[in-house]
């Protein structure tokens, strides 16, 4: 009886082990130094073995010696969150916060990274040793948010891709996918609608009298940012009228902006962050241009820059809470059925209505007014 209780209690002990990482390269010790370790006999040790193989958390290779199987490492409870460029986005905070909670709960790690340098450039082999680090860990599964706004992000992506495919790693996709839509990848994606947010924004603005709606945006947009941009021109086309050019480039470039100003001729700009929304309200400030006297002005992801901008933005507020926890659940499901046919889940957001587009109409927060006939 006691040498059943102390075999068992070996086993348990030793898969705690596994779950913990201990065991991360895979290799177990051997039957001798586990009797040492523990201060019991080889047939002891045997039967604890025993009982983790017949539960396939290990296996025998003759010659070679004893190895936690993949389905074991798969034990081990971190997840990764692989997110560069978050130290550009206040928005992904929240994300980042509510993960964690959700991790704890589930007696999960969370492992974190983002890939910036001092300089605040995105550094594409940063992001693949970081990849490799999650691989090494073990990782249950990982939540990747895309690189975007970097000229090799399309090669980036699937080099971080195929790490943790090659792994077999489960991913789920923040905010968007690595194809351009209406393609879509074999990955989970979850986010907001951004077609649909870039199409109320651009009724609110047609709504507050603009005229000539342009898009504004870093180069190299990531596909999510390219919705939003697409919502826009779909609103616009529905009432008579063309998008045309956005300003693609760098918003604290006061000569960049002043030139897209004179060939666009704007009344209205939809940015794709409210980062670039309060650079290039900067901008317009030392090109004479008021907002929204001159130009009407509206940004995504209602940050603190929105609120402490004068006049403060409007612009479209995610549901960062509940974003994080979509992604987690997603990830649990992919990671206890692999074979789940790939989902795109898309939350709705909210537009709040702020100073910037000088709303005339009556009306509550985030309310759209009726529109004028197209010109």
């Amino acid at each position: 009886m006691q040498v059943r209780n102390k075999y068992r209690e070996i086993a348990a002990f030793l898969y705690e082990g596994i779950r913990a990482g201990k065991y991360a390269e895979g290799r177990f010790p051997s039957e001798n130094m586990l009797a040492r370790r523990f201060g019991v006999t080889r047939p002891t040790v045997r039967l604890a073995l025993k009982e983790l193989r017949s539960k396939g958390y290990i296996v025998g290779r003759q010659g070679r010696g004893t190895f936690v199987t993949r389905a074991a490492l798969a034990l081990q409870n971190d997840i990764g969150l692989l997110v560069p460029g978050v130290a550009y986005s206040e928005f992904f905070s929240p994300v980042v916060r509510e993960l964690s909670r959700l991790c704890t709960l589930d007696r999960s790690g969370l492992c974190f990274y983002s890939s910036f340098d001092v300089n605040g450039a995105l550094r594409a082999e940063q992001v693949i040793q970081q990849a490799r680090n999650l691989v090494e860990r073990h990782a249950r599964g990982v939540i990747f948010q895309p690189c975007e706004s970097v000229p090799d992000a399309v090669r980036l992506n699937r080099d971080v891709l195929k790490k943790f495919q090659e792994a077999g790693i489960p991913v789920v996709l923040l905010d968007s996918d690595v194809v351009p839509p209406p393609e879509r990848s074999g990955y989970d994606v979850v986010g907001v609608n951004n077609f649909d947010a870039g199409r109320r924004i651009a009724l609110h603005l047609l709504a507050a009298g603009a005229q000539r709606i342009r898009f504004a945006m870093m180069p190299h947009a990531c596909y999510s940012i390219r919705n939003r941009e697409a919502g826009v021109a779909c609103a616009l086309a529905a009432h008579g009228r063309r998008l045309g050019d956005a300003f693609a480039g760098d918003p604290t470039d006061v000569a960049s902006v002043q030139t897209f100003l004179r060939r666009q001729r704007p009344d209205a700009l939809v940015c794709c962050c409210d980062t670039f929304a309060a650079h290039l309200m900067n901008a317009l400030g030392a090109l004479g241009k008021r907002v929204p006297d001159d130009l009407l002005l509206a940004g995504f992801d209602d940050v603190q820059h929105a609120t402490i901008m004068r006049p403060q933005l409007t612009t479209i507020r995610q549901p960062c809470a509940e974003i994080a926890a979509v992604a987690f659940r997603a990830l649990l499901d992919r990671i206890a059925d692999p074979g789940l046919p790939p989902r795109e889940i898309l939350l709705s957001s909210e537009l709040v209505v702020r100073p910037s587009t000088r709303k005339q109409h009556a009306g509550g927060r985030g309310r759209i007014g009726r529109l004028k006939p197209p010109a």
